[in-house]
This record gives structure tokens, sequence and C-alpha cells, in this order.
């Protein structure tokens, strides 16, 4: 009787083992499903901003052709529909940013350009009210031409920093003030010299992150708020490994919470700015990529483009932190 009861009793423990183990195997969570493809050509180092709940998208770079075709996504309806060209000369590696409506796009590089100046400082903005399909209008150049900067939105002024100028890293960062259509320093950020950083916004607070400088990955992690610049904590604090680093990576933001993923490494981290620290998400379920670009909106985020070495790539793939791991979509 005694053998029968604790057979019994181990059987149990294993069928809850089991148990246990096949409910945490389903319950696993966040999700990349396929979404609906980009109606251009494939490309990597192309430039998007949000506008309402209207995503824009364009220039960029497929194999040797640089592009300057413009594309508008509209998140209510899952549809894609070409915009007015951008004016400037193709590029790829420009950076953009939205203020009060309206989006500005400039900086960036043409290899192609034998006769003239391959890095870029000039600066566009775009009004998609002004007419069907939007009207581009030349502002202020960027103080110093160069790629693989970036930008964002912060207080009201665009901010764009960072980059390669003259063949020399860069850590500068310049606010546009829209008034006055003109460029100012802003001195304040400790980080290093570095290109291919990434940078999100997260209540009206901008974060820069990752990069390389002299073909070495950073770990560092910086916020500003339009006025005050301030150091959190390094990418890597929390964990043994360096998976987290990376640059011409790409992050967006989603219900409060930060996101990076793809670059020089495959794994996707969340950003959680209430306790500075990250944690692993699902691995995107898509091929392996740098260059490609995310934008998301009150409900959804998406990550489309971007290349694996020769390869270029035009899909488009939503994330869903939230929804249970699921192989099959």
């Amino acid at each position: 009787m005694i053998f029968k009861k604790t057979y019994l009793k181990f059987l149990a423990v294993i069928l809850l083992v089991m148990t246990a183990c096949s409910s945490s195997d389903n319950t696993e969570v966040g999700n990349w499903t396929d979404g609906n493809e980009f109606s251009g050509i494939a490309r990597t180092g192309a430039v998007s901003f949000i506008i309402g709940d209207i995503a824009y998208i364009g220039t960029g770079v497929e194999k040797n052709d640089y592009l300057n075709d413009f594309w508008s996504y509209d998140n209510t309806n899952n549809t894609w529909k070409e915009v007015t060209p951008f004016p400037g000369q193709a590029r790829s590696n420009a950076v953009a940013f939205a203020v009060d409506g309206k989006g500005y796009v400039g900086t960036g590089i043409n290899l192609d350009n034998i006769s003239g100046e391959r890095r870029l400082k000039d600066f566009y903005v775009f009004d998609p009210e002004a007419s069907e399909g939007g009207t581009w209008t030349r502002v202020a150049d960027f103080p110093t031409a160069r790629y693989s900067a970036i930008a964002f939105a912060v207080a009201g002024a665009g901010y764009v920093g960072t980059g390669d100028s003259d063949q020399n890293e860069q850590k500068d960062f310049h606010k546009y003030d829209v008034a006055s259509d003109s460029w100012e320093i802003v001195n304040g950020f400790e980080g290093s010299k570095r290109l291919g950083a990434m940078t999100f916004v997260l209540d009206d607070k901008a974060y820069v992150l990752g990069g390389n400088k002299n073909n070495l990955l950073q770990n560092d992690v910086h916020s500003f708020d339009g006025t005050t610049w301030a150091t959190l904590n390094d990418l890597d604090s929390d964990y043994d490994s360096d998976d987290v680093i990376r640059y011409n990576g790409t992050a967006f933001t989603l219900n409060g919470k930060a996101y990076v993923t793809l670059g020089t490494k495959t794994s996707t981290w969340g950003y959680t700015p209430s306790t500075d620290s990250w944690n692993e998400e699902r691995m995107f379920e898509g091929s392996s990529r740098e260059q490609a670009n995310s934008f998301s909106f009150s409900n959804k985020a998406f990550i489309l483009l971007g290349n694996s070495g020769t390869y270029h790539f035009d899909d488009m793939w939503e994330y869903k932190p939230e929804e249970n791991y699921d192989d099959k979509n």
C-alpha cells in the first residue's frame, strides 16, 4: 500500500511538471507576424517619419541605385500609396523627423556622385496637406554634410547628431528651430563619437544608444528631454553577454516601452524607462538584416526593408509583444 501511494504521488508530480512545461511552451509571449509588404522597390538605408496615423518612408539604395521616391502607409486602412518624390539628390543613410504635422528629411550619402559632394547636408520639409501627394520645400542646410547620423524630435524641435562627416565619426548634436529655419549646436551629450546609432522617443524624451566607433560597438545609453542630457545604464549592464549591443539596428516604441532589434545582432530587447532596465524579447522572425526601418503607432509597431549583404528586402513585419508566440505565422 505504501509503495502504491508513493507511486501515485510520483505520477502526480510527473504529470504536474509535464503540464507546467506544456503550459509554459504555449504561453511564451511575443510574436512577429507578416505585414502588408512595402509597395515600392526593395531597399536599405531609407528614412521614415510619422504624421498622425500615417507613416512616410522613402529614399535609400537598391543595389547600386540611389532612390528618391516616397511612400505613405495608412495604418487605419493597411494600404500603401506613392506620394510626391523627395526633391533632393537621391541618397541613402539620411535622417528624418516630424514636427507640427510636417516631416523633415536631410543629410545622407550618394556614392555615385563622382563630380560633387558624396556626403550631403541639404534639408527639406514635407507638408502632406499642401497638395495632393504632399509638397516638399527646401529649408536651411544642416551645418555639416554627413551620413549614418540619427534624428529625433522632442519639445517641438528636431535634433540631428552623430554620424560620419568627412570620413570622421561625430558626436555633435544640432537643434532645428522651425520658426527661424535655423540650426544651433546643442551641448551636453556625454557619449563618444559614433555612426549607425539608434534612437527612440518615449514620453517626449529622446534616447540615444549603440553605434560603432572605430569599428568598436558602443554600449552606452543617453537620454535628452530638450534641455538636459542624462547618462543611463549601459546596454549590457545587467547581462554577461553583449548580445544586446549593436549598430545599424532599429528601435521603436509601443505601449510605454521601447524595443531594439536587428543590425549586427539578431536578438530583440525591450527597455522599461521607469526601471532603466532591459529584458530579452522574442527574436525577430524574418531574415536578419541591417539598416531596416521601423515605425509605430498607438496600437501597432512595424519593421521593414533593410539589407543582408547585397540582398535588399521589401517585406514588413508587425511585432506584438503581448501576443502568444505562434511559429505558424
